[in-house]
């Protein structure tokens, strides 16, 4: 047991692995935003062979965590462009003092809580998830099959 999870912790050079070993990677040389098609699938690649191979999923589990890894990513690099005093979803103002909006980790606000409920939060999300699903797309990085609804 204890050398397995040696071997696992130093892989096959002998050297242990770097929490960071990835900022390595061809698809992270530059800067996220300024990847083009090939970037974004070395990126999804990667992340599809790191799942696989790592994390001991089957290729098609990898892939479909691949695609929402690459989905997360594309969001965090392309934050919305909104109106700090405007929900991000429904475009009405933000009625600071009731507390009931929510800053979002994308810089965006959104109404949360009160008449709102949780609507405002959850089209928000959907709505960057299909932004990033259109962009990929653009890129010839499409969504697999069985992630599709």
């Amino acid at each position: 047991m204890l050398e397995r999870n040696r071997e696992r912790n130093l892989g096959a050079t002998g050297h242990r692995r770097d929490r960071n070993f990835e900022r390595n990677s061809p698809a992270i040389e530059t800067h996220a935003t300024d990847w083009d098609a090939t970037g974004w699938r070395t990126f999804y690649d990667e992340r599809a062979a790191i799942a696989e191979h790592d994390g001991g999923l089957n290729r098609k589990r990898a892939e479909r965590v691949a695609y929402e890894t690459t989905i997360a990513e594309w969001c965090h690099l392309h934050p919305p462009n909104d109106d700090p005093d405007r929900c991000a979803a429904c475009g009405s103002p933000i009625p600071l003092a009731r507390g009931e909006w929510r800053p979002l980790s994308d810089n965006a606000t959104v109404h949360y809580g009160g008449r709102w409920g949780l609507g405002c939060f959850r089209a928000h999300g959907a709505n960057r998830r299909n932004e990033a699903i259109a962009a990929l797309d653009l890129l010839d990085l499409t969504m697999p099959p069985e992630l599709k609804v």
